[in-house]
């Protein structure tokens, strides 16, 4: 392919510069929004020298006059063809209703990293991704929404709101026994602070054995944080196989959390949205 073909973004050169291209360019690209970024960028040539049509490289000097243009990021994503469920989508993110049983990123194809170019428009932004990119994790087991980057403006803003606490997240759970208020965990997970609220939604019972259904509002998202947090109050989660008790009554053959709701704010347009999943996991009969 002829590299001018795929020239999203130029830079002109209008004055005489002794710096490096990986000193000058810094910043001179929205779709290279960090140092990083545009290393990554120069290592894959992906920066052009649009007058002789050569590839940059990060000790490439500079010259006034020059135009240096930025080519689309190629992916090497092993395409998976199945449906998900879009519930938001514009052009700089979107949210996916992942289904329980399905990784969100793995070394097989078979993830939904790799289901997204399959089920999202493309953006038509300058900056954007080689791929549509999930921002945060959901664990294999567990059901609910991911949010994906489409641009990298969106993944680096989104990012640091995950980092900062700016993204509401509630989750729903089945947990075995009866609990009867709210309440907070506050307990470290290897060694770092997590919080999680908890809110009650209603009581039940199969037989003798009693279930509550819950809201979780987790302030961090350590590694399976909501699991841990409420095994450790001796209320786990039905169907979880990994924190449990011996002694568990009741069993299922899925995992009873789902990621229900997120909020956010838009990271280009300021606005805030607030998503949920079409058919919440808890709305279900439950099944053991």
């Amino acid at each position: 392919m002829n590299p001018i073909n795929d020239i999203i973004e130029t830079v002109f050169i209008s004055f005489e510069t002794d710096e490096y291209a990986y000193g000058f360019l810094n910043g001179k690209f929205s779709g290279l929004p960090s140092r990083k970024a545009l290393k990554k960028a120069l290592k894959a040539e992906r920066i052009i020298d649009l007058d002789c049509l050569t590839p940059l490289n990060e000790r490439s000097m500079l010259r006034k006059g020059m135009r240096v243009g930025l080519r689309a990021a190629k992916t090497n994503t092993v395409l998976w063809k199945t449906a998900l469920a879009v519930v938001y989508e514009d052009n700089d993110l979107a949210i996916i209703d992942k289904p329980a049983g399905m990784a969100v990123s793995s070394s097989g194809h078979r993830a939904l990293k790799n289901a997204l170019p399959e089920n999202l428009q493309s953006s038509s932004s300058i900056d954007r991704l080689a791929a549509p990119t999930p921002v945060h994790r959901l664990d294999f087991d567990t059901a609910g929404l991911v949010m994906v980057a489409k641009t990298y403006s969106a993944a680096r803003v989104l990012g640091d709101d995950f980092s900062h606490h700016q993204i509401s997240k509630r989750y729903h759970a089945r947990v075995i026994g009866t609990l009867n208020e709210a309440l907070t965990i506050d307990e470290p997970i290897d060694g770092k602070p997590a919080v999680t609220h908890i809110e009650v939604l209603r009581q039940g019972a199969i037989g003798e054995s009693a279930y509550t259904e819950l809201a979780l509002f987790p302030m961090h998202g350590r590694h399976h944080q909501l699991r841990r947090h409420l095994f450790a109050v001796n209320h786990p989660i039905i169907g979880d196989r990994l924190y449990r008790s011996a002694t568990d009554a009741l069993e299922s053959r899925r995992l009873w959390l789902e990621h229900f709701e997120v909020s956010f704010t838009h990271p280009r347009q300021g606005h805030r949205i607030t998503c949920r999943r079409p058919k919440p996991l808890i709305s279900l009969p439950l099944s053991l």
